[in-house]
């Protein structure tokens, strides 16, 4: 689904944020990073290699990102959640890959306390490093209430294709688990983190000083997140991996303003799920339908999967655009029974809950909006200051 051409670059930024991301630089001599390891293969040959390693203030409470150098293929990965990295929080963040890489790159190498090579340096002024996966998550606009409700209903009324399981931990279901080429998850992030806010506010307020302006600002902001935003929709998140080869992303100089919600929005309608039509609308429909269209669509509404009652794919192709035609029902999508929740208005554009001023402003995103006013410290450098 594209974004429509309408849509400026500054109302755009806010609508999605990138909660994910393992890039590849090509580079040479980084054995600083890691523990070398000598592994003895079974043909007796030595081979070398390095351990990957987690970056951060040491502290377990601190946000950490990874780093592993392969001296096989001259690589160095990062990778790891670049918001809580940056800011400390993934509640709310930034759709921009090319800033998050950089901004999260060069925090790295303060924590390493070298210089930013010159060869990684060159890569993220051209972006022209790898990108290997991506998360990319909106908060689309359902009542609270309704979340738990919803993804039960998915989970049980999904697709086989779908392969639908509940999230192992809080209140979600995740489409396509074991996929390499994406994943969709959707969840309550406003449970996720009120099932562990002890552990979340730790993180995001560090070292501040107890009792201190410095600690107000990002608590109140945090509990602002959870009482004014959080609360008012559903999260969903769609995983890209080898998929952004096939969408042309798999190049950091790829990434425009709207990427993200694009790639977000063309997975999303891959998911081949529709809504139940309300009761009374479901019985108006078989009463005015032909005998033979209202068998088929009685079945539908019941949930039944559809190619199982025809004895060819052409047969069924014939019949799914005859009720498609006729009906406006495509019975390749399996409904989903929510009639609070409809699948078709969750996933549009519209539905989506726009990042807040107030965390713009206050600067509790890490956005190149802030860039523009000076405001570039990431947010976790206060909270987490690098040890001199």
């Amino acid at each position: 689904m594209a974004v429509p051409m309408t849509m400026t670059i500054s109302n755009l930024w806010g609508l999605t944020m990138i909660d994910f991301f393992d890039v590849r630089f090509p580079a040479q001599n980084l054995d600083f990073i890691g523990k070398s390891l000598t592994t003895q293969q079974p043909s007796g040959a030595l081979s070398h290699s390095f351990t990957e390693q987690s970056v951060g203030y040491d502290d377990t409470r601190a946000p950490k990102i990874k780093l592993k150098f392969n001296s096989r293929s001259n690589e160095l990965r990062l990778w790891g959640c670049p918001l809580r990295w940056l800011q400390g929080q993934n509640g709310l963040g930034s759709n921009d890959l090319p800033f998050l890489v950089e901004s999260a790159s060069t925090l790295v190498f303060k924590h390493l306390k070298r210089p930013v090579p010159e060869s990684i340096r060159l890569q993220l002024r051209d972006r022209s490093y790898r990108v290997a996966e991506v998360h990319v998550a909106e908060l689309h606009r359902m009542p609270h209430g309704l979340i738990p409700a919803f993804c039960d209903s998915v989970r049980r009324h999904a697709p086989a294709a779908l392969h639908a399981t509940p999230s192992e931990k809080g209140i979600g279901v995740r489409l396509w688990p074991d996929s390499r080429e994406r994943q969709v998850l959707m969840y309550d992030k406003h449970h996720y983190f009120w099932d562990g806010m002890l552990k979340h506010r730790l993180t995001l307020l560090g070292k501040l000083p107890l009792r201190s302006w410095e600690r107000l600002g990002p608590a109140l902001n945090f509990s602002r997140m959870m009482d004014e935003h959080l609360n008012q929709g559903i999260r969903i998140e769609t995983r890209h991996l080898r998929n952004l080869k096939t969408h042309g992303l798999a190049v950091g100089s790829a990434w425009q303003p709207g990427s993200a919600r694009q790639l977000h929005y063309r997975v999303l309608g891959d998911v081949p799920l529709t809504d139940l039509p309300p009761l009374t609308d479901a019985e108006m429909l078989l009463k005015l339908a032909s005998q033979e269209d209202r068998r088929l669509l009685a079945l539908w509404i019941d949930g039944r999967p559809m190619a199982q009652f025809f004895d060819s794919d052409s047969t069924y192709a014939r019949w799914h655009q005859r009720i498609l035609r006729t009906h406006g029902i495509d019975i390749k999508r399996a409904p989903v029974p929510c009639d609070a929740a409809r699948w078709t208005n969750l996933i549009t554009p519209q539905a989506v809950l726009d990042t807040p001023d107030w965390a713009v402003e206050s600067a509790f995103v890490c956005d190149t909006s802030q860039a523009v006013v000076g405001r570039i410290r990431p947010a976790a450098a206060l909270a987490w200051p690098v040890a001199p």
